[in-house]
């Protein structure tokens, strides 16, 4: 997942938003339908992805109570999952036999039916058990930055002990938590330390982000997300223009690059690639801009997250230059989970 309000800052001048990206985990498009005037185009090649954003999509169609929703996707799941999905959402889904056995996932709490989720909910059970639930809730609601930091400090050398670092280098552990093989071989071959990077990163971040209202370590750490911090569409104030935006989001079944190509009689003025280049091999990549490149206008923005820190793409294609603001961003970005993080615009 990734901090919108970081994206954001890179087109906010924009007064009219036409945004492109991955589909992910579905929260980015549906932050881009808070904004007046955009539309978002995302495009998966796992259906499971798109899958759960026609999830998310239904029920926001369905079901008009902003608690019952935030218990659903905030919370993590409600007690009568059965009745909400037959009674609001089966009606607005695309493919409801796809949900028919799967539904149940949100009776308790969906996180841990996701790869990605699964390792978190583990990563949640150790820091608990070394750290103890009363030292972890006064972490996540330290009144101060520097009670904030201490308390982590403290916790840092527990969580990522000798044996703790072994076991997350492995591509197993990686893998449970969304960092895929090919991700894992990009980091190998530019001799990149993630799990020392990320032991480092978090010290910093936790000495300069408030805990009290990030949705993402909330998550992280107890498994849901504290109403007050909750991310943009969640909330009580934009859930309705989200609902009454939900036409202005298109969902495709796909390559990002072919779905950019198929826009470009109206092309997007935001593409955000996120981690999805290192997908693929390096040596790849340049074919890829450059196809963007050619379906694009000028000053299209470009937005792109990295395993490894030096994935500046303006050092490899023409026409693409970096936003040197983004560095800034990068030390605000909530998660602290993507080494590299950059803005282009093309010229």
């Amino acid at each position: 997942m990734e901090d919108f309000n970081c994206d954001h800052a890179a087109f906010a001048d924009q007064p009219s938003v036409r945004f492109a990206g991955v589909c992910s985990g579905g929260w980015t498009p549906l932050n881009i339908l808070t904004i007046d005037n955009a539309q978002a185009f995302v495009a998966d090649i796992n259906p499971h992805q798109l899958e759960w954003l026609r999830f998310i999509m239904a029920a926001i169609k369905g079901i008009d109570d902003h608690d019952v929703l935030f218990q659903l996707f905030g919370r993590g799941g409600h007690a009568s999952i059965r009745e909400l999905y037959y009674d609001a959402i089966r009606q607005h889904l695309e493919h409801p036999r796809y949900w028919d056995s799967r539904y149940h996932w949100f009776a308790r709490s969906y996180c841990v039916h996701t790869t990605a989720g699964f390792g978190l909910c583990v990563l949640r059970r150790y820091a608990r058990m070394v750290s103890g639930d009363r030292k972890l809730h006064s972490f996540l609601n330290a009144d101060t930055l520097s009670e904030q930091s201490e308390m982590y400090r403290s916790m840092s050398d527990r969580l990522f002990n000798r044996l703790a670092r072994t076991l997350l280098a492995t591509r197993y552990a990686l893998a449970r938590f969304g960092i895929v093989a090919p991700q894992i071989r990009l980091a190998s071959g530019h001799a990149f330390d993630y799990v020392r990077w990320m032991k480092e990163n978090l010290e910093r971040l936790f000495a300069a982000i408030p805990m009290n209202n990030n949705w993402f370590w909330h998550l992280v750490f107890t498994g849901h997300i504290p109403e007050g911090a909750a991310p943009q569409w969640m909330r009580v104030e934009n859930i309705r223009k989200v609902r009454g935006n939900l036409d202005r989001l298109r969902l495709y079944s796909g390559d990002l690059v072919d779905m950019v190509e198929r826009l470009s009689s109206r092309p997007p003025t935001v593409v955000s690639l996120s981690d999805s280049l290192d997908w693929l091999p390096p040596a790849q990549w340049p074919k890829r801009l450059e196809r963007l490149r050619r379906a694009l206008p000028l000053r299209t923005i470009i937005l792109q997250r990295s395993i490894i820190p030096d994935a500046d793409l303006s050092r490899i294609a023409a026409g693409w230059k970096k936003i040197d603001a983004a560095a800034h961003y990068a030390e605000q970005e909530l998660t602290g989970c993507y080494p590299g993080y950059f803005w282009y615009e093309l010229v």
